[in-house]
C-alpha cells in the first residue's frame, strides 16, 4: 500500500486493486511509523478494522513506538480500541525501544485468541525460548516504575528538537516529528530522486550515515531518513558536516 506526504502517510484502502485484495490473508499497519514517523487517529484505525472486516483480512499493527510520543501529542491509540471484541486483529509491542532491551529479542503479542494460537503454532518449531533471566527482565521492566520510559522519551525529544534546530538553521527545512526516533526528510531539490547517492556519497565524505528512502520502497524516493542514536551535540556536529558536504556538491 504506497504512503504517500499527500495523505499523511496514511494508506488509503479503496485505492487497493482488486487483484491484490482477492489473495490478500492479512493487512499490516505499523503507526507511529517507520520511516515517516507519521502518526494514524482511532478513526483511521476503525476504518481499517470495517475495511478488514468486509474483506476478510486478519489485521496486523506493529506498535513499537507507543512511548516515543513528543510533547504536545496525545497516545497513539492502539489497533485493539478500534477492534474492542478481537475480532480479527492482533497487536505486537517490543521492549527494545521503550525500555531500552534492544538486542534482547523481547516483546508480546495480544489480540484475537485464534490467531495467537496459531502464532503460538508457529513459534513452537521456527522459533526458540527465550532466556529466563530475559523474560524476568521484561516483566519487571512492564510492572515496575515507569521512570525510565519518561526518561526515554525526554531523551529523544531533546535529540529531535536540537536536530531539527540545527536543520533548519543551515536551510534545509524540516517539520519536527510528532513521535518515534527519526526524522524523515525531504532531500534538497539538488538531490531529488537520488537518496541512495547522497547517503553513499554523505557517509563516504563525512562519515554521516543516513538512510536512504528509496531503500524503504519506490515511493521513500526523494527522502532520508535520520536515525536519534547520539547525542544532541553529536546530532549538531553530524549537521555541520551535512551543511559543509551540501556546500561542495551545489
Amino acid at each position: 500500500m504506497p504512503l504517500l506526504a499527500e495523505n499523511d502517510f496514511l494508506p488509503v484502502f479503496e485505492d487497493i486493486p482488486s487483484q491484490v485484495l482477492g489473495q490478500a490473508k492479512l493487512m499490516v499497519l505499523s503507526y507511529p511509523h517507520n520511516p515517516t514517523t507519521a502518526t494514524a487517529s482511532l478513526s483511521f484505525f476503525q476504518e481499517a478494522v470495517n475495511f478488514c472486516r468486509n474483506h476478510g483480512l486478519v489485521l496486523v499493527h506493529d506498535f513499537p513506538y507507543v512511548d516515543i510520543v513528543f510533547e504536545g501529542m496525545t497516545q497513539p491509540p492502539s489497533i485493539l480500541q478500534a477492534d474492542t471484541q478481537k475480532s480479527l486483529s492482533i497487536e505486537f509491542f517490543t521492549l527494545s525501544k521503550s525500555y531500552n532491551m534492544g538486542g534482547f529479542r523481547i516483546g508480546y503479542a495480544i489480540g484475537n485468541a485464534e490467531i495467537i494460537q496459531a502464532l503460538r503454532q508457529v513459534k513452537a518449531v521456527v522459533d526458540f525460548n527465550q532466556y529466563q533471566g530475559i523474560l524476568n527482565g521484561a516483566i519487571a521492566a512492564l510492572t515496575g516504575e515507569q521512570t525510565t520510559v519518561k526518561k526515554t522519551l525526554a531523551r529523544f525529544q531533546s535529540r529531535r528538537d536540537a536536530f531539527i534546530k540545527a536543520l533548519n538553521n543551515i536551510g534545509w527545512q524540516v517539520t519536527p516529528p510528532q513521535a518515534t526516533m527519526y526524522v524523515w526528510a525531504k532531500l534538497p531539490q539538488t538531490w531529488e530522486n537520488k537518496s541512495v547517492e547522497f547517503s553513499t556519497e554523505l557517509v563516504a565524505a563525512t562519515g554521516v550515515a543516513v538512510s536512504p528512502g528509496a531503500g524503504f520502497g519506490k515511493q521513500g524516493e526523494g527522502y532520508v531518513r535520520f536515525a536519534l542514536v547520539h547525542d544532541p551535540h553529536v546530532l549538531e556536529l553530524a549537521v555541520e558536516k551535512i551543511a559543509q558536504f551540501l556546500a561542495t556538491r551545489t
